[in-house]
This record gives structure tokens, sequence and C-alpha cells, in this order.
């Protein structure tokens, strides 16, 4: 027999699985706008990177630096990005 204390817990990690799944708490999607390529700095390698135009980015950090950059990671690497390249694309 399930107590009513059981159900209500159950319910409450059925939610929080179905919330993780649906990834209410995710951030939108990025891409390096425009086409065709461009160079960016990476700043572990200290080298500058060329890039395709239309990947998608993740922003690791939210606040541009000094010179209007945001810090995204790519599949393989980290690299520093000017804001105004980078396009919202939001949950698709």
């Amino acid at each position: 027999m399930v107590t009513q204390e059981g159900d209500q817990l159950s319910d409450q990690v059925l939610e929080e699985i179905v919330s993780e799944m649906l990834m209410e708490d995710a951030e939108p999607g990025y891409i390096l706008s425009g086409s065709g390529c461009g160079w960016f700095l990476d700043p572990m390698a200290k080298e500058m990177v060329r890039l395709e135009r239309g990947i998608e980015l993740v922003p690791v950090t939210a606040d541009p630096d000094e010179r209007d950059r945001i810090l995204v990671r790519t599949h393989t690497r980290f690299l520093l990005i000017p804001a105004s390249e980078l396009q919202e694309i939001g949950w698709n």
C-alpha cells in the first residue's frame, strides 16, 4: 500500500525528470552570423582560428570583455567572438 506522502514524492520526482527532459532551464542556441569564414581568437592556444559561419556556439560568459567579445564553446575549443556576430536561434 502506497501512502499519500509516497505519491507526492513520486509526483515530485516525475515532474523533475520531465522538466529536465524538456530542458526548461536550458540556454537558447546561438550561431555565428553571416556566411563564409571568419577568424577568431582561441585564448587557450593563443592563436587565431578559422571558423565557418553558421556553426552552432554555446556562450560560456554572459558579459562581453573590454573588446565586446564573448567567450563561447564550439564542438572542439573555446573562442572569443564579438557579441555582434552571435545570433540567437532559440531552442531549435
